[in-house]
């Protein structure tokens, strides 16, 4: 029989436009906003006017003069009819125009994002000597880079392991050093919320937490997965998503036996004579120590089936588990797109650890705030009678399928998905790729514009 001295210290444990998410299809306008320029050598007519909307979920602000990093932020929308007058739509961009019943469809959709982190015990070392803890790196590196995006995702938090009054580095009882809420209510530390102040509470707990505990990856997923699904997270308006950040690999699954090659304490070289290469197996005894992988990637798997995908981000003592979490990176769906990186997840370097999170963190929140693939909150009833007009600029269609690279400019209506895609190619993607945008509008009931 082997001693393990408290293993959960000793083992390491895991948007549409910066301006298209901050953008609603339904706004109200003052008037003075930039019309930009059109396409085909032609001139637009400047801000809109006369347009409002009742919102549910999106940010709030003052339409079309409050700024944040210099771009106009308005509300978010979750789509419906009855907003949009031609006449006065964009200084009369559809006057004269044919035009049934309109209806002007959510371009966007709210981006909600879960964060699923890590608070085991080993969150508390320093990833190279003298170096802060990597806790202390993670909270710096997410004031950092998420205030930057706080007006345009709404961030909620699952802490795991996650016991109310914290975890004791001398507590080695299985059920606190594996507990995660067996309730979405209880589970979900911070529900999702919008804005500055939704973001300050994530933040403000994390402030209050010190590492403790071990690796009960798939039930903090789990969890995530009910709150999504069937707690107060499925009333969510807009897209859905997870930020899994962990510093190692998963574990406390009891049902496990295992070698010493996946062997949580073992894989970290916390096991005997603390080498690769030592005959003692600490998990004899302890399969709540054994590397939990499987069932960690079949928990994302299962909610991006439900359409949650999962971005993953490796923290300093995640080395030994790359196989896994590039696993888990796959698996979510978001496996990181650095042509030049080795590894499919976001991997974190210790010695450059707080600049490499910042960047990571900014990455994710980048892809999901600047994109050409915009979910319409309903699919158009005839897509011969949809216009798309961004900051009051008319695109035209495009042929359905046209790659990036294809020579046109414009937008096509992704049908095979539901709800449909709006698909932008050439000059309005690569204009919203490097600059954003304030206003994407789908116009749905004209004819004339296209």
């Amino acid at each position: 029989m082997k001693l393990i001295r408290n293993p959960w210290v000793l083992s390491a444990a895991a948007v549409l436009g910066v301006s298209i998410a901050a953008c609603s299809s339904k706004t109200t306008d003052n008037g003075t906003e930039a019309g930009g320029s059109p396409p085909n050598g032609g001139t637009a007519n400047g801000g809109g006017g006369g347009i409002s909307a009742t919102t549910t979920g999106g940010k709030t602000s003052t339409p079309g003069n409050s700024n944040t990093g210099g771009r106009v932020v308005v509300p978010s929308a979750t789509g419906g009819s009855g907003a949009f007058d031609p006449l006065t739509y964009c200084n009369g961009l559809f006057k004269n125009k044919v035009c049934s019943t309109t209806t002007l469809q959510a371009d966007v959709r709210t981006v909600n994002m879960l964060i699923v982190l890590d608070e085991s015990g080993s969150m508390s070392a320093s990833p190279t000597s003298g170096a802060a803890s990597k806790w202390d790196i993670m909270k710096n590196a997410l004031n950092t880079a998420l205030t930057a995006v706080e007006n345009d995702i709404n961030f909620g938090l699952l802490l795991f392991p996650y016991l109310p009054g914290g975890i004791s580095s001398t507590d080695n009882t299985q059920a606190d050093n594996c507990a995660v809420p067996n309730d979405p209510a209880a589970a979900v530390n911070v529900p999702i919320a919008t804005g500055p102040t939704g973001l300050q509470n994530v933040l403000d707990k994390v402030a209050s937490q010190a590492p403790g505990g071990g690796t009960p990856t798939a039930a903090a997923l789990a969890e995530a997965y009910k709150y999504f699904v069937t707690g107060d997270g499925r009333n969510l308006s807009g897209s859905k998503w997870v930020l899994l950040a962990t510093d190692g690999g998963p574990n406390c699954n009891a049902g496990l036996t295992c070698t010493k090659d996946t062997c949580t304490q073992n894989l970290d070289l916390n096991c005997g004579d603390h080498t690769a290469n030592t005959t003692i197996n600490c998990c004899d005894g302890a399969g709540y120590i054994c590397l939990d992988d499987t069932s960690v990637t079949n928990q994302i798997a299962q909610l991006a089936a439900a359409g949650i995908n999962t971005f993953v981000i490796g923290v300093p003592g995640s080395e030994p588990y790359s196989a896994a979490l590039n696993n888990f990176a796959i698996a979510g769906g978001k496996p990181n797109p650095d042509p030049n990186g080795l590894e499919k997840y976001y991997a974190i370097s210790a010695t450059s650890a707080q600049q490499d999170l910042v960047k990571a963190f900014g990455d994710i929140t980048t892809q999901l705030v600047r994109t050409c693939d915009i979910e319409l909150s309903e699919t158009p009833k005839d897509n011969a009678l949809v216009n798309v007009a961004i900051d009051c600029v008319p695109w035209k269609s495009v042929p359905t399928g046209s790659p990036a690279d294809a020579g046109v400019d414009g937008y096509y209506i992704d049908n095979t998905k539901e709800p449909a895609h709006l698909k932008l190619v050439g000059a309005p993607c690569n204009n919203i790729m490097t600059n954003g945008a304030n206003k994407i509008d789908v116009i749905e009931g004209c004819t004339g514009i296209n």
